[in-house]
């Protein structure tokens, strides 16, 4: 069988197309049904812009969106990490290099887990 050579930015712009617009459509639909029933008296759930934002940013919001947070992570780190695999020849280095990999991301994604750029 043969395989497609995919660059790295198809590659990411492909896993981005297909996590953040469908969750961002549901965002935008979930936030407008939320408008409309809080204007016709049907709910009393009236969300800040501020958890609007942090929604479509995938930091924290409505919550759930760390789920795509998660898998955007997994989509950028994924491609390095295999580059990485076929070079080394120590598995110990691998799994090292990979555990550091793992505590580097999660340390920047707790560092701009609310970022500062946003003060809604």
């Amino acid at each position: 069988m043969e395989h497609k050579r995919v660059t790295l930015f198809t590659y990411l712009v492909k896993r981005v197309r297909r996590l953040v617009i469908p969750c961002w459509a549901f965002l935008l639909a979930f936030f407008s049904l939320f408008y409309i029933t809080d204007a016709i008296g049907v709910t009393n759930q009236d969300f800040s812009w501020r958890v609007i934002a942090t929604s479509f940013i995938f930091t924290s919001g409505i919550g759930y969106v760390w789920v795509i947070r998660v898998n955007l992570m997994i989509a950028f780190i994924t491609p390095l990490l295999l580059t990485w695999n076929h070079k080394v020849k120590n598995h110990l280095t691998f799994i090292a290099g990979c555990a550091m990999v793992i505590a580097g991301s999660t340390a920047a994604w707790m560092l701009f887990d609310t970022p500062f750029f946003i003060i809604i």
